[in-house]
């Protein structure tokens, strides 16, 4: 069954959640597109990581709290988001530029607060890279994710498996049963994403597991994105009742909803 919706009614956002995402094509684009969507709304958003991440830009975040460098470290979040609605937190800045995430204790101790309506997680890294596989202890989950979304770039459906289109390779050839250099095919997607050692294998079992396909911009990587939905359901992973196929490049853009029947 497929439908168009809107962005945070094709993620199942609601109050209360806590929604992790990690993969590669699209995580931090579209934690600041939900978070966008949610302040349009009135909500409060809280957005962060548990691995790293740069710090945003003015366009993506309004504040950012480093807590390790505010007097008074956590309990800034709440005030600073009743005035602001949106909020970034980091626990502090690596020499490298990037922001350092804060422990998944913390994600759970601030949803159990309530200290948002919805908290949005970075749970990994890629590279840049529009497909990656994961290695041992990793992604970050946060054992308090209501939902984790598993991101992947259309464009890399098809291309070579190689270094320049997946992060680790040689790990995701391994995984997938390909050598390098191959085409990817939806089996070895399927495979990095929801299969024994997937990116899904150690996502908290009470969570509820979406995968988004980005990055869907013609009607052939719209083609492929449906195929890799059938093969990703037909997979029968547990707790994978949805994909969502769409882009993230055009906003107000509906996305495509990809069900069991």
């Amino acid at each position: 069954m497929t439908r168009v919706r809107p962005l945070l009614e094709a993620f199942d956002v609601g109050p209360g959640r806590v929604l992790s995402l990690a993969g590669a094509g699209g995580k931090t684009a579209l934690m600041y597109a939900l978070a966008r969507a949610l302040l349009a709304e009135g909500r409060r958003v809280l957005t962060t990581t548990t691995t790293r991440i740069y710090p945003p830009g003015t366009d993506e975040s309004p504040v950012l709290l480093v807590l390790e460098e505010h007097p008074d470290g956590e309990q800034a979040i709440g005030p600073l988001l009743a005035e602001h609605g949106h909020l970034t937190v980091a626990q502090r800045r690596n020499p490298d530029g990037k922001l350092a995430g804060i422990p998944c204790a913390l994600v759970g101790a601030l949803a159990a607060a309530g200290a948002a309506d919805v908290i949005i997680v970075e749970a990994d890294g890629s590279a840049g890279r529009p497909l990656k596989a994961a290695r041992e202890g990793e992604p970050a989950w946060a054992p308090s994710s209501t939902h984790c979304v598993l991101v992947v770039g259309a464009d890399a459906l098809g291309a070579p498996l190689d270094e320049t289109h997946v992060f680790r390779s040689t790990l995701a050839a391994e995984i997938a049963g390909l050598p390098l250099g191959a085409p990817v095919t939806d089996e070895a997607a399927v495979r990095l994403l929801v299969g024994p050692r997937g990116l899904a294998r150690l996502a908290p079992p009470s969570s509820r597991l979406l995968v988004f396909v980005n990055k869907v911009e013609s009607p052939a990587q719209e083609a492929r994105a449906l195929g890799l939905a059938r093969a990703l359901l037909r997979a029968g992973a547990p707790r994978l009742a949805r994909v969502v196929v769409g882009s993230l490049r055009e906003r107000g853009a509906g996305f495509t909803v990809v069900e069991r029947p």
